[in-house]
Formats: C-alpha cells, structure tokens, sequence
C-alpha cells in the first residue's frame, strides 16, 4: 500500500498535470494538436484517477507531467500573435506607415491587415547576415503595391533604442524598428531564437499567426512567395 508521503506526491503531480492540460491543450488552435494530441491519449487513462496508485503509474505520471511542462514552454509558433506594446523613436513617416499616432501602442492598433514581424538582434550575426534579404523583401513588397496592407516591423531582443538607431543606420532598414531591452516582448514570444520571423494577420483584430519561422532566411524568394500568396487575397 502507497505511503502517505508518496500518495502526497502524488497528488501534487496529478493536480499540476490537470492544469498543464488545461494551459497547453485547452483551446489549443489546430496547428498545435499534432504536439498536444499525442499527450493526451497519454493522460486520459492517468486521469480516471486511481486512489491507490501502483509506484510504476506515479513513475508514468511524472514523466507526463515532465513533457506538458516541456510543450508549455515551447515558443509562439501558432495560434494568436500577443498583442504587444510597441514603443520608440519612430520618424513622422513611419507612423504615416503604420497609421499611428502616438510614441506608444499596441500590435492590433497597427493599421494594415498583415503584419510581418522580424524577431532580432543587433548582435545577433545571423541577423546582419540577413538584413539586407529582409530589405530587399520589404521593397519587394512595396514595388507590388501590398504595402497599403502588409506591414513590416522588427523587434531588437534586449536592444536598447541606441541599439536599435545603430543597427537601422548600418543596414539601411526603412521600416520600423522597435527596442526590447528589457525582453519584454522576446519573452512573451516565447524567447524564440533570433532571427525569428512571424506573419500575422491582424484584419478584424484576428492576430492569428499566418507562418512562422525560427531561424535564418536562406530562401529569400520562397519567403517572398509565402507571404505574396497568404495575404493575396
């Protein structure tokens, strides 16, 4: 018979198993159930709960709970984009683009109904390698008239604005660039690796990511084509 110190233990596992189930799989989007289902086929027979657990079911239910807590770190890569604040020094022009007006606001105020997002660093050498492709994307998407509804912004992870302004002068970025110093908006992307890059769609305050990639851009035309056809219709 289970001692009461292990039967405590439990416990402990068993109710925090619950909530990691309700925190990763509850209202996951569809994208997500071929990491969550898996787990869960797991769980469902851990769950017809057992008063008197064999040490062997305590030893199944530990390693569960060892693989929720793994999935509910994984970084954004589905569902709803966080609606972060952005602040910095943008130009006049860059709010003309945007289609704000104020220093400080938030991701769905963004006037556009696609927004690419770069997730990078001024130290980061994968992202210097790439600024002059995510450029070129940029003017590309200009030159074929989607500006007026596909935006671009960067995010400079633990980059103060000094950084930032650097960072824009030595690689020519015309479109908004905003500080994280602090990791603010890294961390609630998941702390994802840089160069991360996002495509959201933030028409009727959707803000459901429509792609997602972590890691460098080598295949800048099949990036292109990517977001030309998720935000041509």
């Amino acid at each position: 018979m289970l001692m009461m110190t292990e039967y405590h233990e439990w416990l402990v596992i068993y109710r925090t198993l619950v909530i990691k189930v309700e925190e990763v799989c509850t209202g996951a989007p569809w994208q997500a159930w071929n990491l969550c289902w898996p787990l869960v086929e797991m769980v469902v027979p851990v769950l017809a709960w057992n008063p008197f657990p064999k040490r062997m079911n305590m030893k199944r239910l530990t390693l569960i709970l060892a693989a929720f807590l793994f999935l509910s770190a994984v970084p954004v890569w589905a569902g709803t984009f966080p609606d972060l604040v952005l602040s910095g020094g943008l130009t006049d022009a860059q709010k003309r683009y945007l289609g704000v007006t104020s220093e400080e606001f938030k991701v769905s105020e963004i006037k556009s109904d696609y927004l690419f997002v770069e997730m990078y660093s001024m130290y980061c050498p994968l992202c210097q390698q790439d600024a002059p492709k995510i450029n070129d994307l940029f003017y590309k998407v200009v030159l074929a008239g989607r500006d007026d509804r596909l935006k671009f912004i960067g995010l400079a992870a633990g980059n103060t604005q000094f950084e930032v302004d650097f960072y824009r002068k030595k690689f020519n970025v015309d479109f908004p660039l905003f500080e994280d110093a602090e990791y603010v908006m890294h961390k609630a992307l998941g702390e994802v690796g840089t160069p991360t890059f996002y495509l959201v769609e933030l028409k009727g305050g959707s803000m459901e990511i429509l792609f997602f990639q972590e890691g460098q851009a080598d295949d800048k035309d099949g990036l292109l084509k990517i977001i030309m056809d998720k935000t041509g219709d």
